[in-house]
C-alpha cells in the first residue's frame, strides 16, 4: 500500500486528451514530445498505478487520452518551470536544476471542482533524500515562512527567487513529500488580496494571461491547449468527457444530506451492491492517512495510489462476505461506553451506531493527526463537527469496525477508520474550561484602525494610509522581497 494525496489519482484520471486533433507539434501535449527525464517520471507513475489497479496501462496511451486537460497543462507548467530553472550554489557553480530533486511523482491535481486554491493545478512528489539540502545550498530558492494556513500537511516552504512568476515547494515534515505549484501571482499583501493569488486561478496556466507570464520567466511553454477551444482560457474550465470507467467520484452518491444516510449508503454502496467506486465518493483522502499508518514505513506511502489500493481493499472485503441483500444481519451496530461520546437516534441504529464525537476525542483517533509530526492540536471538547459510527460485520463480534466522519465541502465524509478494540483511540480527559475574558477597545485603536482603511480602501489617499504603518512592519515585506528587490527604507 502506497500514499500521498488523492491529487493524481482523482483529478488526473479524467476526460480524454484532444492531442491528435493538431497537426503542429506542440510541447508536452504528447508524451512522444516530453523529454525523457519527463517520460520516466510518467512512466514511474503509470507503472505504479498498473500494479495497484492490476490493469494493463501503458505510458503513451495514458498521457496521450486518458488523462484529464488540465491535469496535463499543470504536469506540463510544473515541470517544465522545474527543468528549466538551474540551480547553482553561493559561488556559482551549476549544482542541477530543479526537475533534479524529485525521485518520482506520486500525484498531478488539475481541476477539482469545490476544492480550495491550495488544493488544485499542483504537482505532489516524492523528493530524493537530499533535496533540501539541495533546496537550501541553492541561491534561486529561499527557505519562507512556514505554511500556516494554506498546503495543510506542507508546512516547510521553499520559494523560487526573483518574484513573480515563481515555483513554490511545500514539504512535508517527513521532509520527502512535497506539493509542488507555480504562482503566476504575487503572494505579498496587499496585492494577493485583489489580485488572484488566493484563487485556483493563480497556479492554472491556462488562466487569464498565465501563460504569458510562464514564457517570459521559462521560456519554451507553448500554450497548446488553446487550439482546444480557439481562444484564450480566461478561467479554470474542465470542459472535457469523463472516462467513467477510470475516474473515481469526489462527491457522495446520497449528496448533502444527514450523516445517518451518509453511513448507510456507504455501507449500501461497498458491502452489498459491491460498488467500491461509488462507496469511494464517501472517502475523505485524510483517510489515506491510515493507510500509511498500517504501513511499515508510512513516510513511503504513495498517496498517488491510495484510492485504487483503498478499493482493492474494499472489493476484497466485500468478495469475502459473499452476496446479501440487505445491511440486515451484515453489520451490527456496536455500543461504546465512553462518556464523552452522544448517541444519536436514527433509523438504522440495529445496523451501526452512530455517535456526535467531540473535537478532542477525534483529534486522538484521526489518524493524520497522529501522523503529523510538530501539528499537535490543541482539540477542545467542542461537538458538532464530528460523528462515529461502530459496527462489526458477519458476526465477527471480537473485532469491530470504527469510522470517523468529518464535513467536507458540504458532503460528511469518512476521514479516519480503526478495526479492533478501541483502547488506543481512548478519550482524553476533558480540558478546563477556559473562561473568555472581553475587554473594551482603546477608543485610540479604533480610530487608528478605522483612519487606516478608510484612507486606503475608501479615500484612496495612500500618503495618508502609509503614516499608518511603523517601520517595524517594514521586516515584512525584507522577508518576502526577491533578492533583487531594494530593501525597505
Amino acid at each position: 500500500m502506497k500514499i500521498a494525496s488523492m491529487a493524481l489519482a482523482l483529478a488526473m484520471l479524467v476526460g480524454q486528451g484532444a492531442g491528435a486533433q493538431e497537426t503542429t507539434p506542440r510541447f508536452g501535449d504528447a508524451y512522444s514530445l516530453l523529454e525523457p527525464r519527463r517520460q520516466q517520471l510518467v512512466n514511474a507513475w503509470v507503472a505504479s498505478l498498473a500494479e495497484v489497479t492490476g490493469q494493463k496501462l501503458e505510458a503513451g496511451p495514458f498521457y496521450d487520452d486518458i488523462i484529464s486537460l488540465s491535469a496535463k497543462t499543470t504536469f506540463d507548467a510544473v515541470t517544465h518551470a522545474l527543468m528549466t530553472t538551474s540551480l547553482t550554489d553561493a559561488s556559482g557553480g551549476r549544482i542541477g536544476d530543479g526537475l533534479d530533486v524529485i525521485e518520482r511523482v506520486e500525484s498531478v491535481r488539475g481541476e477539482v471542482a469545490g476544492a480550495s486554491g491550495d488544493r488544485q493545478f499542483r504537482m505532489y512528489v516524492r523528493l530524493l533524500p537530499n533535496a533540501i539540502d539541495t533546496l537550501s545550498r541553492s541561491r534561486e530558492f529561499r527557505r519562507g515562512m512556514d505554511n500556516s494556513l494554506y498546503h495543510k500537511g506542507y508546512p516547510i516552504n521553499y520559494r523560487q527567487q526573483g518574484g513573480v512568476p515563481s515555483i513554490q515547494i511545500s514539504i512535508a515534515t517527513d521532509r520527502r513529500r512535497a506539493d509542488i505549484d507555480v504562482d503566476y501571482r504575487s503572494s505579498m499583501f496587499p496585492v494577493s488580496m485583489f489580485n488572484g493569488h488566493l484563487s485556483a486561478s493563480n497556479s492554472d496556466v491556462r488562466a487569464g494571461n498565465n501563460s504569458d507570464r510562464h514564457d517570459g520567466r521559462w521560456a519554451g511553454l507553448q500554450n497548446w491547449w488553446r487550439g482546444f477551444f480557439g481562444v484564450r482560457v480566461d478561467r479554470s474550465a474542465e470542459d472535457e468527457s469523463e472516462d467513467r470507467t477510470l475516474v473515481l467520484p469526489t462527491t457522495p452518491r446520497a449528496g448533502s444530506k444527514n450523516i445517518d444516510v451518509m453511513v448507510h449508503d456507504f455501507l449500501q454502496a461497498w458491502l452489498v451492491e459491491g460498488d467500491v467506486r461509488t462507496a469511494m465518493g464517501y472517502v475523505s483522502e485524510r483517510a489515506y492517512a491510515c493507510m500509511a499508518q498500517d504501513a511499515d514505513d508510512p513516510s513511503d506511502l504513495n498517496r498517488g495510489m491510495a484510492p485504487f489500493q483503498l478499493m482493492t481493499n474494499l472489493k476484497a472485503a466485500y468478495e469475502a462476505l459473499g452476496k446479501h441483500d440487505s445491511l440486515v444481519g451484515l453489520t451490527v451496530g456496536v455500543r461504546l461506553t465512553r462518556p464523552a461520546l452522544k448517541v444519536v437516534r436514527q433509523p438504522h441504529h440495529a445496523q451501526f451506531v452512530i455517535y456526535a464525537v467531540p473535537d478532542d476525542v477525534a483529534a486522538a483517533f484521526d489518524c493524520e493527526s497522529r501522523l503529523t509530526l510538530g501539528e499537535a492540536r490543541n482539540a477542545k471538547r467542542t461537538y458538532g463537527n464530528y460523528f462515529g459510527s461502530t459496527f462489526y460485520v458477519d458476526g465477527r463480534t471480537d473485532s469491530h469496525v470504527a469510522l470517523l466522519w468529518a464535513r467536507e465541502n458540504r458532503y460528511w465524509k469518512l476521514v479516519s477508520w480503526q478495526t479492533g478494540d478501541d483502547e488506543e483511540g481512548k478519550a482524553p480527559e476533558a480540558p478546563p474550561e477556559e473562561k473568555v475574558v472581553r475587554i473594551g477597545a482603546d477608543p485610540s485603536l479604533v480610530q487608528a484602525a478605522r483612519g487606516f482603511l478608510e484612507s486606503w480602501l475608501i479615500r484612496r489617499d495612500y500618503d495618508t494610509a502609509f503614516r499608518y504603518l511603523s517601520s517595524k512592519s517594514y521586516a515584512c515585506y525584507n522577508l518576502a522581497k526577491g533578492p533583487d528587490a531594494a530593501p525597505s527604507t
